[in-house]
């Protein structure tokens, strides 16, 4: 009797032994899909971080309005914040690069970033896919706008320029 009441404990004990198992793994894998969580945050805290370095040296008198720009860029364009502020800067700085003012490269790079938003959804191609087709703009690689259905030709340019007076 004491040999049968001694494996009933033994197998009870193991049961509740392994119910304890499973619940430790439980709570273990829950601290590990915390902690990842947590490392995505930080992770992405300090690339928007990186990138606002980035608009304050592209813009450096007007980075706040960089800032109200890339706020509202994913109602307006389907634009995260950072790659609103990403884009921006990355044109900005490319327009200054051609002398332009700060106001002038501030309005062609959040207008482009726009449009690399709006190219993106229209022609259904990732983000930083449309961004490469656009910013072909600023060193004249006209093939990747064909694959958009832009050409831009030298005789299509001079066209337009004097259609436009210049």
């Amino acid at each position: 009797g004491m040999g049968g009441a001694s494996q009933s404990a033994g197998s009870t004990m193991a049961l509740a032994f392994g119910k304890i198992g499973v619940a430790i793994a439980a709570v273990v894998a829950s601290l590990t899909a915390v902690v990842k969580g947590i490392n995505s945050c930080i992770e992405a805290a300090s690339k928007l971080e990186e990138v606002q370095n980035v608009v304050n040296t592209a813009f450096p008198t007007m980075s706040s309005y960089i800032d109200s720009f890339a706020q509202s860029a994913m109602k307006a364009y389907g634009l995260t914040e950072r790659m609103a502020k990403q884009y921006a800067s990355t044109f900005g700085a490319m327009a200054q690069g051609f002398n332009f003012t700060e106001q002038q490269a501030y309005t062609m790079g959040t207008t482009l970033t726009g449009l690399a938003g709006d190219v993106s959804s229209f022609y259904n191609i990732s983000q930083d896919s449309a961004m490469t087709k656009l910013q072909s703009i600023f060193t004249g690689e006209t093939e990747s706008l064909k694959q958009l259905g832009i050409v831009m030709t030298e005789t299509n340019l001079n066209s337009f320029a004097m259609s436009q007076g210049i």
